[in-house]
């Protein structure tokens, strides 16, 4: 976010952002509310795991104003916890394909969302690239911010220490894991109330 703000980015040319879990691979998982869209609804993946991909770039104000959206279903059906079968229907991967509007360019932006992702555990990532400079998140790699900056020689540079001060200065700042508490009493805790997932969520299901 820092980053993001203090315009050492220059001009931002691409925002990539998502959340990928691999537990829906396993066939024999359970149906649960969210492989149903009675119960989940027609949104499916974006609605389950969209508002960690959207957390930073909605924060920052880059609110998608085109998209393309290349939607996957996984296994039609799965166990119902009562020795059958129950329908699946809802929507397991996402890729959306973006175009934001950042300092008045148009700006190339993908959201992934993924239940189907093989080798993740609930990996959150978020990369923004410009001209001057870009930065790189992932919690794979909680402890290290990878950063670039433009030059005669380019490179991302790994820097490891000042993140894990960074977050070991935030008391109640729970967003390490790529996940907030939905607890609304943490909300003061957050830099100019970074935990709106209830909000952003629900920009999720009025756009799609």
């Amino acid at each position: 976010m820092q980053v993001a703000q203090s315009g050492k980015l220059g001009r931002v040319l691409e925002v990539v952002s998502g959340f990928h879990h691999s537990s829906d691979l396993d066939a024999t998982k359970t149906a649960s509310w969210k492989h149903k869209s009675a119960s989940c609804g027609e949104i499916g993946v974006l609605g389950d795991l969209g508002m960690h991909a959207c957390h930073i770039p909605l924060r920052l104000g880059w609110k998608p104003s085109r998209l393309f959206a290349q939607l996957q279903k996984g296994y039609p059906q799965r166990p119902d916890g009562k020795g059958g079968m129950a329908f699946c229907d809802t929507w397991d991967n996402a890729l959306l394909h973006c175009w934001t509007s950042i300092e008045g360019h148009e700006v190339p932006l993908r959201l992934e969302m993924k239940r189907m992702a093989p080798g993740e555990t609930n990996s959150w990532f978020v990369e923004l690239l410009g001209t001057e400079g870009g930065v790189r998140y992932s919690t794979k790699e909680p402890k290290t911010l990878w950063l670039f900056e433009n030059g005669k020689e380019q490179f991302l540079e790994e820097d490891g220490s000042r993140l894990w001060h960074a977050i070991q200065d935030r008391d109640g700042w729970h967003f390490l894991a790529g996940l907030s508490r939905h607890d609304p009493a943490n909300v003061g805790s957050f830099p100019d109330g970074a935990c709106r997932t209830a909000r952003e969520s629900l920009w999720l299901r009025k756009a799609f």
